[in-house]
Parts: C-alpha cells; sequence; structure tokens
C-alpha cells in the first residue's frame, strides 16, 4: 500500500507541469499514466486509476485541486481522498 502513496506524490509533481498545453487531456493522460507506472503500478491498475478519476473528474477541477492547498481546501482534500481511493480499489482488483 505504500507504492499508493508514492504514486500519489508522483502523479502531483509531475500533473503540475502539464498544465498550459495545447492537448490538456492527452497530455494528462500520458503524465498520469507515466507517473503511474514510475511508481511501479502495472498497466492495467493504472489504466483502470486513470478511468476511475476521469470519470470523477474534470481536467479544469484536477488542475484547480492539484494546486490547491489540500488542508484549507475540502473539496482538494476529497479529490486526494478519492484518487487514493481509485487506486486501492484497481490495485486490489488486479493483483
Amino acid at each position: 500500500m505504500s507504492r499508493v502513496i508514492v504514486y500519489q506524490g508522483l502523479i502531483l509533481a509531475r500533473l503540475m507541469s502539464v498544465y498550459g498545453c495545447s492537448d490538456e487531456n492527452a497530455q494528462f493522460k500520458g503524465e498520469y499514466l507515466a507517473a503511474c507506472l514510475q511508481a511501479g503500478m502495472s498497466k492495467k491498475v493504472c489504466r483502470c486509476a486513470y478511468d476511475k478519476t476521469e470519470a470523477n473528474y474534470s481536467i479544469a477541477e484536477i488542475r484547480r485541486f492539484t494546486l490547491s492547498d489540500y488542508d484549507h481546501n475540502p473539496l482538494a482534500k476529497q479529490y486526494m481522498q478519492d484518487t487514493f481511493t481509485f487506486m486501492q480499489s484497481c490495485y486490489v482488483s488486479y493483483h
């Protein structure tokens, strides 16, 4: 489960560099999957987590939440909790 926490840190760092690209959705997906794979997750787990994130949050929301202070933004905090839940669920499903 510690890989899930490492994954979250990596993905947040990489997402902060994504915004400003012309095709944000494709760029976001690529960065998301790359960070997930770099954290040691399988492609199936990464795709599953991405699909769950995309189904629940828009790119604009993710940008806003990623750049927010989680301690002072309840929606950003919920986003972090949700991404952790998505990753856990996908990890359990494929292991």
